[in-house]
């Protein structure tokens, strides 16, 4: 019964796996940025406090909300929406971290995230925020996709 123990089997599996995701991102045939959601996006340039005055500018004139009732604590559907359409504007089409966006918003990190992830269904469901959302991105610059 003193027999050899079979260590590191999952180890050596998992190795293996995450070599061959990073032989395939760093030879071109998959960007990096496929795993992250982030492909086919256009970075802009400017400061990030300049993309967020145009992006507040348009999200509150388009929900009709001034900035600091954008900005607060209240959970009214309204403010939801725009707070949820800005995280995801500027995590995936201006790359920014959802830390410097939770900063910008007043928001944790993980209320960003979950805020991305609750902008894909609310736009394939709710036909009133799709239709602000497509305005919002139109007016900022940005194909609605």
């Amino acid at each position: 019964m003193g027999g050899k123990k079979r260590r590191g089997c999952t180890t050596l599996l998992l190795s293996k796996w995450f070599m061959y995701l990073y032989i395939q991102t760093h030879t071109m045939m998959i960007s990096p940025y496929v795993y992250a959601g982030l492909n086919n996006t256009k970075v802009h340039h400017d400061s990030p406090h300049i993309l967020f005055e145009k992006l507040l500018s348009a999200v509150t004139k388009d929900f009709n909300m001034p900035p600091d009732v954008l900005l607060s604590r209240r959970r009214w559907r309204d403010c939801i929406y725009g707070r949820q359409l800005m995280a995801y504007i500027l995590r995936v089409h201006y790359r920014m971290t959802v830390m410097k966006i939770g900063r910008l918003l007043k928001r944790d990190h993980s209320t960003i995230l979950h805020a991305t992830k609750s902008h894909y269904n609310d736009y394939a469901c709710v036909p009133e925020y799709r239709e602000i959302c497509n305005r919002i991105m139109i007016a900022v610059g940005i194909w609605p996709s």
